[in-house]
């Protein structure tokens, strides 16, 4: 099994999809379609963004920690983002730049959901740092210019400090925050995020959505707020998972906006996998993204 593959899927007039087209390196046996340089470290791709013609992927760089428990024999070492100068191009004829964030990712993981405005990219983030029980992945919030993500100019990343009263005032939002350089200074946005999730804008709805699972539930939820650092409200489930085997794991709810089909509709995956890893060799089937969609009314 392979760490890690892409799937390109066209969209033509009238939102008709057509077939997904897989990504991985070719070999033999296959390999990733992204390698880490070090023999003992793999990737994981997080969220992603596109500027200016050029793809934008975060990678969790992964070690093997076999003294822990299936499924959970690996530790996150760092993050780093994969700059592709060609995503339209085939995936062999990529042209890549890596650039290694050099955090602890066991206390600050970067890119669990990305944004970007017409002058930031948004890149929340897992703070474990300050784990509380079950909330392991609180999300907090940093920001780069657009100039400064496409440059690789990741020193300059501030980080989202709220200084006063919630308000959904943007005027008073402003006058009531800061963005600092330390992320130790920065402001929870809301504790029970997960590892993976999706912030994205839907059609007919002002504002952001932020689609998330939080980690062990079963559950989808929703949270709105009207803009990238929040207030967000209080979080709305939207989805029971249907999977009552407590073998399965569940985990990466996230929207995918470009599949909707009117205003009001949120599209959301989430994915599948079993705590014993030799089920997915008698069942390929629980290893395979499950899809929703739902409408959403503005209020």
């Amino acid at each position: 099994m392979i760490n890690n593959s892409a799937a390109i899927q066209s969209i033509a007039k009238g939102k008709r999809l057509h077939p997904l087209q897989f990504l991985w390196s070719p070999g033999d046996p296959p390999l990733s379609l992204w390698k880490s340089e070090e023999p003992k470290f793999y990737f994981w791709p997080g969220d992603g963004i596109a500027l200016d013609e050029k793809l934008f992927v975060f990678l969790h760089k992964i070690t093997a920690e076999k003294s822990k428990p299936e499924p959970f024999q690996f530790r996150t070492v760092s993050d780093c983002v994969v700059r592709i100068d060609n995503p339209l191009a085939p995936s062999a004829e990529w042209q890549m730049r890596y650039s290694d964030l050099g955090n602890d990712a066991e206390k600050l993981e970067y890119g669990t959901a990305t944004i970007c405005d017409d002058k930031h990219v948004y890149i929340y983030c897992s703070d474990r740092s300050r784990q509380d029980g079950l909330n392991a992945h609180p999300a907090i919030l940093c920001r780069l210019s657009k100039d400064d993500f496409k440059n690789h100019h990741f020193n300059k990343i501030e980080y989202y400090k709220n200084n006063g009263a919630e308000t959904n005032s943007i005027a008073s939002r402003e006058r009531d925050s800061d963005w600092v350089l330390n992320p130790k200074g920065s402001t929870i946005i809301f504790p029970d995020a997960a590892p993976e999730m999706s912030v994205t804008r839907v059609d007919g709805i002002p504002g952001f959505i932020a689609v998330y699972m939080p980690p062990l539930s079963k559950e989808i939820f929703i949270r709105h707020a009207m803009a990238p650092q929040g207030p967000w409200s209080d979080r709305i489930k939207i989805y029971d998972c249907p999977e009552k085997d407590d073998g399965i794991l569940l985990y990466s709810a996230k929207a995918h906006q470009e599949l909707a089909r009117e205003p009001g509709e949120l599209v959301v995956t989430y994915c599948r996998n079993s705590k014993d890893n030799k089920m997915h060799y008698k069942d390929a089937s629980i290893y395979f993204p499950q899809a929703i969609r739902v409408k959403l009314k503005s209020k």
